[in-house]
Formats: C-alpha cells, sequence, structure tokens
C-alpha cells in the first residue's frame, strides 16, 4: 500500500474524533512509520507525543525484532489544516474540470476543422 494511504487513514481516524493515533511497526517497517509520522508532523496535523522502542520475539522463530510505537496527537491547528487542505482539494477539482471542459472544446473544434 501507498504510503499516503496511511497518512489518510491517521488523518480520517483524527477527523472522526480520536486525540491520539498510534503507529506501530516491527522491523523493517519502522522507516515507514516515521516517516508517515514526519508527514504528518510537517503538514501540521501531529505533534509527536511519545516514541517508545522495544524488541519482540517473533513467534514464528526465536529471533528478535525491533518494534516501534509513535503516538501522535492531534495538533494545535488539525482543524485549520484539514479545513485548508479540503478548500485546496475543492479548488483543484474545479480547476481539473474547468482544464477538462476547455480541452474537450479543442478537440470538437479540431475535430470539424478536420472534417
Amino acid at each position: 500500500m501507498s504510503l499516503f494511504f496511511y497518512v489518510d487513514l491517521a488523518t480520517r481516524f483524527l477527523e472522526k474524533g480520536e486525540h491520539t493515533v498510534t503507529l506501530s511497526a516491527l522491523g523493517f517497517a519502522i522507516t515507514t512509520a516515521v516517516t508517515i509520522a514526519e508527514i504528518l508532523k510537517g503538514q501540521d496535523v501531529v505533534k509527536i507525543e511519545r516514541i517508545k522502542t522495544s524488541l519482540t520475539t517473533a513467534t514464528d522463530q526465536n529471533t528478535q525484532k525491533p518494534k516501534i510505537d509513535i503516538i501522535l496527537r492531534k495538533s494545535d491547528n488539525f482543524n485549520t489544516v484539514i479545513e485548508k487542505k479540503k478548500t485546496l482539494a475543492a479548488e483543484n477539482k474545479a480547476i481539473r474540470e474547468a482544464l477538462n471542459a476547455v480541452r474537450e472544446k479543442v478537440q470538437e473544434r479540431i475535430g470539424k476543422k478536420s472534417t
């Protein structure tokens, strides 16, 4: 799955009323969890409340794997940031629709000239 799938998922959890989201990862997935947390933090959607690291024993093996839990809390600017994102998304949609309408008209004119 895409990295931004998880970014959007965490954002949706927070939009629905959760105050914190915990990202948990094992082994090589730790870098993905850290990246997701940094993206959300960079967008001012969350503050990193706590990072907990540990080693856990895999049930199918006798090896230990690193584990991380990143607790993210809604930022003070969360609602403002989300509203700005929604406004930008609506504006982008309107621009795309306008461009598609212009593109269709141009194609119609080109089609009429060639016949």
